[in-house]
């Protein structure tokens, strides 16, 4: 497809209001992962919240929480995730309802990822609960 700074971008995963979602290969040494190259020309105060954003997400470390690899700027604001083989839960249940086992084990990891959230405190011990504010089929990984 084409190349974005570290990373080749393979192909276009989606897209919204202030981004893309691209699978890409970190050039260095060729894993997978997932880049979100932001939009230019969003109002100023985007920056500021889209870095808190992500320096709250990379203090996030549990088995449920896909990790931050890599941000920058250059030439845009990007965010580079690890990429988690797999479906995601609205494309598992377009093909029709888990079962109980299935659904618990979802239901189950879903809310450990939010307890580690709630539960982040920064390099003091104060307590800096992060609030989960698209939480939907999509984003969550089987």
């Amino acid at each position: 497809m084409s190349g974005f700074g570290d990373y080749e971008l393979e192909r276009k995963l989606g897209a919204g209001g202030m981004g893309e979602v691209y699978l890409a290969r970190r050039r260095a040494d060729s894993t997978r992962v997932v880049l979100t190259r932001v939009l230019r020309g969003l109002a100023p105060e985007f920056d500021e919240r889209f870095l808190h954003e992500v320096r709250v997400l990379a203090r996030l470390a549990h088995p449920n929480i896909v990790r931050v690899l890599d941000f920058g700027d250059q030439p845009t604001w990007f965010l580079v995730m690890e990429h988690v083989a797999g479906e995601d839960l609205a494309a598992r249940l377009s093909r029709g309802a888990l079962s109980l086992p299935e659904l618990a084990t979802v239901a189950l990891g879903a809310a450990r990822a939010l307890e580690a959230a709630h539960g982040l405190r920064d390099a003091a011990g104060r307590a800096t609960p992060v609030v989960h504010r698209d939480l939907s089929p999509h984003n969550l990984l089987l």
